[in-house]
């Protein structure tokens, strides 16, 4: 398994991959890794290599957009499962994985569920959440469920020198991904495909420029509702790193401004969940930061 798994996640998919079900879900924080690891459990059930899913005709990703996954989406999904495969009637030869299932609305929910209930025989459905309790209880009663805990930070360490990064690097990537394998290995990597990652770059440009820089692109970052959410993500990832920096070497003054940036963080991070205007709340809170 080419991947870095805490000891008690690889033993639940190890178990899994013995005796699949028809539908798992992946639960963990974002930046863990979760799109990669749902891919090594296609790749194993589809008998191929992780980069070669995308010429299999019966493995598909679904991935939110605009912050949401619609009726529309799962309409389309059933047109796939519709699909008629080739094989022995005991193998699988179809998967589904559907990242961030926290995002279906309502009405895609309760279309999805149908799905569960009488899935194809020959079909995996890998869900992948942050928080499973966004699901429809009837949902979660139907998967299997695995939590992606996070390894240790030496084994961590291990893994990714071992890949050929330089230990400075890793630190550095360790602390702003909070040690979450997948962000880390995006970051090292310099992934820009990858949200966070892309996003982190913007908020390191941020942080470090003017008040008047920083309210010149208010009006930019504020046009799409899901860029700002990621946004806030990697702002409070990367001042909870530089904070855990300045603790560590002492700096009390820097101390004081990182941790008044957090508690200003914390405060839009909350006003965003009341659905405000955005624009507003970024000029709030890059004022402040």
């Amino acid at each position: 398994m080419n991947l870095v798994l805490h000891p008690n996640t690889e033993t639940a998919i190890k178990r899994y991959l013995g005796k699949p079900g028809h539908a798992l879900l992946i639960e963990a924080a974002d930046g863990a890794g979760k799109g990669a690891l749902a891919a090594y459990i296609a790749s194993c059930l589809l008998g191929t290599e992780v980069n070669r899913l995308s010429r299999q005709p019966f493995f598909q990703i679904v991935r939110p957009i605009d912050g949401t996954i619609s009726i529309d989406a799962i309409r389309a999904i059933q047109r796939f499962m519709r699909l008629k495969t080739i094989g022995s009637s005991h193998s699988i030869r179809r998967v589904l994985v559907l990242e961030n299932a926290e995002l279906l609305t309502i009405e895609a929910q309760n279309a999805f569920l149908k799905l569960l209930e009488e899935p194809p025989a020959d079909t995996v459905i890998i869900l992948t959440v942050v928080n499973q309790s966004m699901l429809l209880p009837t949902i979660r009663s139907r998967v299997q469920i695995v939590r992606l805990n996070a390894p240790s930070p030496a084994d961590l360490e291990k893994h990714f020198t071992g890949h050929g990064f330089k230990t400075s690097d890793i630190v550095k990537a360790y602390h702003i991904s909070e040690g979450q394998a997948g962000l880390m290995q995006a970051l090292l990597s310099d992934d820009t495909e990858h949200p966070l990652v892309s996003q982190i770059q913007v908020a390191k440009k941020l942080l470090s420029s003017s008040i008047f820089d920083r309210l010149i692109v208010v009006d930019q970052l504020s046009k799409h509702r899901a860029d700002c959410e990621q946004l806030l993500k990697a702002l409070q990832l990367v001042c909870h790193a530089a904070l855990t920096q300045a603790v560590e070497r002492g700096k009390d003054a820097t101390v004081i401004r990182w941790h008044r940036s957090m508690a200003k963080l914390t405060q839009a991070q909350q006003s965003f969940t009341s659905n405000p205007n955005l624009k507003l709340l970024l000029t709030d809170l890059l004022l402040g930061l």
